[in-house]
């Protein structure tokens, strides 16, 4: 727990509650903001691979081709969109699950598509 110090609270007898608190204040990152217009189009696309997961790499190379300036990010939006998975399954105790196949699936692609494509370049 680098940067954190472990507060110890006794609730109630016998029960004691651990907090994180923070030894130092750094600057938040400030998330970094999506044109709602890229939003739809990403929600669009992973909505009609789970209606038809057949083709997906021709999808993603079709998506890719109308959104030039994701395909040189792709193993970074690949990692984000696994993070994003699991940390929506913590946050919703596992009540978001149905469409992780889904998610798990699209990252796969998009790491293999630019594995296979070297960033794209030939698109």
């Amino acid at each position: 727990m680098h940067g954190k110090l472990l507060k110890t609270t006794l609730t109630a007898p016998g029960v004691i509650q651990y907090d994180a608190v923070d030894t130092y204040d750094l600057p938040q990152a400030i998330p970094a903001t999506v044109p709602e217009s890229l939003k739809s189009q990403l929600r669009a696309f992973i909505q009609s691979v789970a209606k038809d997961p057949k083709n997906v790499e021709a999808k993603t190379i079709a998506f890719l081709r109308q959104n030039r300036q994701l395909a040189k990010d792709l193993k970074t939006i690949s990692s984000i969109i696994m993070i994003a998975t699991v940390v929506e399954d913590i946050l919703t105790e596992g009540v978001g699950i149905a469409d992780d196949w889904v998610c798990y699936l699209i990252a796969r692609t998009l790491w293999d598509v630019d594995q296979k494509y070297q960033f794209n370049y030939y698109l």
